[in-house]
């Protein structure tokens, strides 16, 4: 009972929070299943590695997919070949079990987190490269 509750907050608020927001949300959720994946990576532990790769990998896909080419011009491109080299990076550590791999993924997450941290504060209309 108690966790159908939490889940209609979480509902609720995913609902109610701007654009600029969710997509913060959304990087904040996938370094921290990176971050995870690398723990496991460290640990020898495959089936706990696949589980957050896939979950972050899911996420980044989902960015890329939202991604409006037309309206975001130049940023919506480079954007793109971000999230491909951040994809790229998972399939990677994935297959040689290499955590510098996920170590330069995290760095592009985190640089593109806190530069939409930074839209979001200022209230900036950047939603021009994601569909909406």
């Amino acid at each position: 009972m108690q966790l159908q509750a939490v889940m209609g907050y979480r509902a609720a608020a995913v609902n109610t929070v701007d654009r600029l927001h969710l997509i913060v949300l959304c990087y904040e959720g996938c370094i921290a299943h990176v971050t995870r994946a690398r723990e496991e990576l460290l640990k020898g532990n495959p089936a706990a590695k696949g589980v957050h790769l896939g979950k972050a990998t899911s996420i980044v896909s989902e960015l890329l997919n939202a991604l409006d080419m037309e309206r975001g011009g130049e940023i919506a491109e480079r954007l793109a070949a971000l999230y491909r080299y951040v994809l790229d990076a998972f399939l990677k550590a994935n297959l040689r079990n290499e955590a510098a791999h996920l170590d330069g993924a995290l760095r592009v997450l985190q640089e593109l987190k806190q530069g939409w941290v930074e839209l979001s504060k200022r209230g900036t209309a950047a939603q021009l490269a994601v569909n909406g």
